[in-house]
């Protein structure tokens, strides 16, 4: 059995805080994208709700891949394409082509700048630990020790 790494209290709020800066990054890297491709009546309204909907169908089609696991490898990988796509096209009413340059400019500066403020949160979380000498808790457990 897999254990979950150890994450410190200040680490977890920094992961936290980390997460919803990503996610106003998604919205405006997605209206910016859409106004550069002239997308037809864009608007950041637009952007926050197709950012919205794009990650809730994700979190939903991750399920459904969980609960039925008798799919094969490229189940996964057709829905982490097409679902953006499909949620980016419907919301903004634009061409195949405008969705697919809006999910691959969205994917691309959100990979990068998840990795950056995931391992600055870490780092900082653990720089602030040991210049306050916080105790080491681990919340990865719920509370629980490991």
């Amino acid at each position: 059995m897999a254990t979950a790494p150890a994450v410190t209290v200040s680490q977890s709020l920094l992961l936290g805080i980390a997460v919803i800066a990503l996610f106003g990054m998604q919205v405006l890297v997605t209206g910016l994208t859409a106004k550069k491709l002239d997308v037809f009546d864009v608007s950041y309204a637009r952007a926050l709700w197709a950012s919205v909907v794009v990650n809730a169908s994700s979190v939903a089609c991750r399920w459904l891949v969980l609960a039925t696991s008798g799919f094969s490898q490229i189940v996964p990988i057709l829905l982490a394409v097409t679902v953006p796509v499909v949620s980016y096209k419907l919301v903004f009413s634009c061409t195949l082509k405008q969705a697919i340059l809006i999910w691959v400019a969205v994917l691309m500066v959100v990979t990068l700048a998840g990795a950056v403020l995931v391992l600055g949160a870490l780092w900082t979380g653990s720089w602030l630990d040991m210049k306050f000498n916080l105790p080491m808790t681990n919340v990865a457990h719920w509370g629980r020790p490991i």
